[in-house]
């Protein structure tokens, strides 16, 4: 049911996933930063798939093709740096697959808000596979200006990621890239 970074609160008891304006702070067991600014770490780290997420604005992102969380109850400076005093948070999507894969996603709102969601995934060549995910999100702002009534910009958001797994062959003790046949 994880559906992006925010969603991560629901499902580990002992997270708190809060909002400082457009910034998204951690908390692994009340262990937090006290600010929220431009170029300030927080002190639980973010990995998406490997991947230090060094600004709080950046650790809020949609997971359309989520396969694995793991949250870390700090301090974790040994393996994840000086940023995971109060633990990490390592988010895994799902790697390309040879076998053809897929999942799509469509949802209507309050608010006309408008989610679409979903990834693909399979071979592209021997020896090569790929996966592509994408969300989008259109949605009307949520309140009203005092005198002329008209309704905030709202929400408009895309993701786009894509990822390539390579695996040569090793026929006889001899390396074999795509097409050395």
């Amino acid at each position: 049911g994880v559906q992006s970074t925010t969603d991560i609160a629901r499902i580990a008891p002992g997270v708190a996933m809060t909002f400082y304006g457009g910034f998204l702070q951690p908390a692994i067991r009340g262990i937090t930063s006290t600010g929220a600014n431009i170029g300030e770490n927080s002190n639980v780290a973010m990995y998406i798939d490997g991947v230090y997420q060094p600004q709080q604005v950046a650790t809020l992102i949609d997971l359309p093709d989520i396969e694995q969380v793991e949250i870390l109850k700090g301090p974790q400076g040994a393996l994840y740096g000086q940023n995971a005093k109060g633990g990490a948070i390592l988010v895994r999507s799902k790697s390309p697959s040879y076998t053809p894969t897929g999942k799509f996603t469509a949802s209507y709102g309050n608010y006309s808000d408008k989610q679409l969601r979903g990834y693909l995934s399979g071979p592209i060549a021997e020896g090569f596979a790929a996966s592509l995910a994408g969300s989008f999100q259109d949605r009307d702002g949520f309140r009203r200006h005092v005198v002329t009534g008209e309704r905030d910009k709202g929400l408009k958001s895309y993701v786009f990621r894509g990822k390539l797994l390579f695996e040569p062959s090793d026929v006889g003790g001899q390396l074999l890239l795509p097409g050395d046949r």
